[in-house]
């Protein structure tokens, strides 16, 4: 799992000029595109597998009132496991990669 620069989450936030918690000085410095990371683990001998995205359960604008919250979280769940986690909503991405001989 790296932090996903390209998400549609971040995008929103730059442009509301609010800072994206997934930039925190010193833990995370760099970002990688899918791009780059396919290119670069093809090159030395992985076969891409799968990629997902998910909120990693950070994202719940309900979370102070108990009974929205619960049923946001349940469609935060269901969205995980959907096909949408294949579209880059939010900056969890997930990326599976086989070593090949």
């Amino acid at each position: 799992m790296i932090p996903a620069h390209q998400c549609i989450k971040e995008k929103i936030l730059t442009f509301i000029n609010y800072r994206w918690h997934m930039y925190c000085p010193p833990q995370h410095l760099n970002f990688y595109s899918k791009q780059f990371l396919d290119s670069y683990l093809s090159d030395n001998g992985f076969k891409f597998n799968k990629r997902f995205y998910t909120s990693g359960g950070m994202f719940n604008p309900f979370s102070w009132q108990k009974q929205l919250n619960r049923v946001f979280s349940r469609l935060m769940h269901e969205y995980d496991k959907r096909f949408l986690n294949k579209i880059a909503i939010f900056d969890h991405m997930y990326n599976y990669y086989k070593k090949i001989n």
